[in-house]
């Protein structure tokens, strides 16, 4: 039986290896630190973005239609692409990854960005101009999870309840921004935090 089993085990681990089958290593808070510095944030709506998805087309790997987001089929475009240059491939665009994007460009980036007739761009959504948000001193447990869903963070129902949900974004939060993921909102994450009540 114990044989069997032995067996059975290594018969997988051999076609896994054969088969060419790799998972992307998973990214460290310094590789997705350095990504914001290289890109910016990954979401929503980034120009730059839109770069790296024109890049990656032009190298020929397909982030799917060009609209400026970090979706799951440009992540795959940029995985595939970092895996075929030999450089760590997590999905993420470092600075390693984004010097050797540039060396394919065809078509220069800001061309393509003024002209904008050569790839189907999706345009970002006319967002109206609201008031200035003046950002409180003490925030509502309401101000943090509005501020958190702002930041891309989900913190469940904006309920103004800390419930498992919001507690785990506000650590999630803090680890991204290397502060203390101590769950607690303080002065210091507050700080960090607050700009995205706006």
């Amino acid at each position: 039986m114990r044989k069997d089993v032995i067996f059975i085990c290594s018969l997988v681990l051999c076609l896994f290896i054969v088969s060419g089958c790799k998972r992307p290593l998973k990214a460290t808070r310094q590789e997705i630190a350095q990504e914001e510095l290289v890109i910016g944030y990954a979401v929503g709506y980034n120009p730059r973005i839109a770069e790296v998805q024109l890049l990656l087309k032009q190298a020929g790997f397909d982030p799917g239609v060009i609209d400026g987001t970090m979706n799951s089929s440009t992540r795959k475009a940029v995985f595939h692409f970092q895996e075929s240059k030999e450089l760590r491939a997590t999905g993420v665009v470092d600075d390693k990854t984004w010097v050797r994007l540039q060396s394919f460009a065809i078509v220069p980036v800001e061309e393509f960005v003024q002209t904008q007739e050569r790839a189907q761009v999706v345009q970002p959504p006319v967002i109206p101009v609201q008031p200035e948000v003046k950002i409180p001193e003490r925030p509502t447990v309401r101000d943090i999870q509005r501020a958190l869903k702002n930041a891309g963070y989900d913190p469940g129902p904006i309920d103004g309840i800390i419930g498992r949900r919001t507690k785990r974004a506000i650590i999630d939060f803090q680890k991204a921004n290397r502060l203390s993921p101590d769950g607690i909102v303080g002065r210091k994450t507050w700080g960090k935090l607050g700009p995205h009540l706006r």
